[in-house]
């Protein structure tokens, strides 16, 4: 690990309050974690270059949790990406299409009230 990379001191370790759940008989620990320390988790492999496994072990939680929280806050998948596109594309052939029809209708406007003043 290069000296960049920066590890999150304790305080910030310990901001997960244990909540306790039973699964068949036995009792589990769950920490919540704040919105912050999940983005600095997720920021540790985005932009640090920290693996899941290396960060979960830092920062004393669950694999499967920092990698939850890393595709909850990756971009859209290209599906849905690919079908905003397509809406953002028939959104601007709409406008388009818009400003063209109060054109004409303005030049119609102006038409008709030429034509009524030549008809007097």
């Amino acid at each position: 690990m290069s000296q960049e990379k920066q590890h999150l001191s304790s305080d910030q370790k310990s901001s997960g309050a244990e909540k306790s759940t039973r699964t068949q008989g036995k009792v589990r620990r769950h920490k919540a974690y704040s919105a912050e320390f999940r983005e600095k988790a997720v920021k540790m492999i985005t932009e640090l270059g920290y693996t899941a496994g290396e960060v979960a072990r830092q920062l004393d939680c669950s694999v499967s949790a920092i990698q939850r929280w890393k595709s909850e806050m990756t971009p859209l998948d290209p599906v849905v990406s690919a079908r905003m596109s397509l809406e953002e594309d028939e959104n601007k052939r709409l406008r388009k299409e818009n400003l063209r029809l109060k054109m004409e209708n303005e030049i119609l406007k102006k038409a008709t009230a030429y034509f009524a003043k030549e008809m007097k």
